[in-house]
């Protein structure tokens, strides 16, 4: 009978952790969910209340990372980068999570991108994509395979970024039963390739896909769908559509300045690509008023968080 009640015990001991655990991924989650919409302080205000808490068992990399992430889309660049090296302390030897310890080298070579290059970021971008590939992890191998492409072209080397970005593609394809967020990222990857090769048509078409499944998924009021407004207008601008290109990449800075404020990364970096477009159109004055306004910006915001920061549209891509 003891060994009846001791069983009893261990399992209701257990449930409870098992409970405990799900409860914190769920609400990692909808974390996460805040962020996908912008709402980074409110993200960082909730992820921090969980690790304050002191109860994140083996969600604790995980949630160091998302929070990593928002501090970087603020700007934030030191509070990211003691975030995600706390997350990497906490994964780098721990088997079981070997998923989100690829997931923490990507964001961090992210940061890493935007401070301090992309030659250092390639390095651990290389790193992770060995983990991703030790798992069989496709949709995790094709985010670094575009990275890694991303890094080759700030390197002006296009016939590597090409192979880079078929290898995602590829990797992509792999996946079985794909996610919405997976399907935008292959049709993010495919307008990408056709940029590279110079198929303006072929890239209008994925990146209007992609800004179709980021409008249905996420809607409006989203950074995301923003970013995609961008790539539709630069995919119009290769199309020699000028007027669509600059309305397009208009409609999404409104956006990220309604979402997430225009002192912030991801408007400053599509402020740079709008720039680049209207020199194309001839709006030459407009094109440096912009550009020099988001250059400016770009640098008080760096160099107020990160003396050694360095300007770079990257993290767009």
């Amino acid at each position: 009978m003891k060994r009846v009640f001791l069983f009893l015990f261990l399992v209701s001991a257990l449930s409870s952790t098992l409970r405990s655990q799900v409860s914190i991924r769920r609400q990692l989650n909808d974390v996460i969910a805040l962020e996908k919409e912008g709402h980074f302080d409110q993200a960082i205000r909730s992820v921090r209340i969980l690790i304050d808490g002191d109860n994140l068992g083996g969600e604790a990399g995980r949630a160091w990372t998302i929070l990593g992430f928002a501090y970087q889309q603020l700007g934030h660049f030191q509070q990211a980068q003691k975030a995600y090296e706390q997350a990497l302390h906490i994964l780098e030897y721990d088997a079981p999570h070997r998923i989100e310890y690829g997931s923490a080298l990507i964001n961090f070579a992210n940061l890493i991108n935007m401070t301090q290059g992309p030659e250092v970021a390639a390095r651990m971008w290389r790193k992770a994509l060995k983990v991703h590939a030790e798992l069989g992890d496709h949709s995790g191998m094709a985010e670094d395979y575009a990275l890694l492409a991303g890094s080759e072209l700030e390197k002006k080397h296009r016939r590597a970024a090409k192979k880079g970005l078929e290898q995602a593609i590829a990797e992509a394809n792999s996946i079985k039963n794909p996610t919405d967020d997976q399907a935008i990222f292959l049709s993010d990857t495919q307008g990408w390739k056709a940029n590279v090769e110079g198929d303006g048509k072929s890239e209008l078409a994925a990146y209007q896909h992609s800004l179709e499944l980021r409008q249905n998924r996420q809607g409006e009021n989203s950074p995301l769908t923003g970013q995609a407004y961008l790539y539709v207008g630069i995919a119009y601008a290769d199309c020699k559509e000028g007027e669509q290109a600059v309305a397009k990449m208009r409609q999404g800075l409104e956006i990220l300045d309604r979402v997430v404020g225009h002192d912030t990364p991801p408007y400053l970096a599509g402020e740079i690509l709008l720039a680049k477009v209207l020199d194309q159109e001839g709006m030459r004055d407009e094109a440096s008023q912009v550009r020099k306004r988001a250059m400016w910006a770009a640098r008080e915001l760096f160099h107020a968080d990160c003396a050694a920061c360095t300007v770079s549209v990257a993290s767009l891509r």
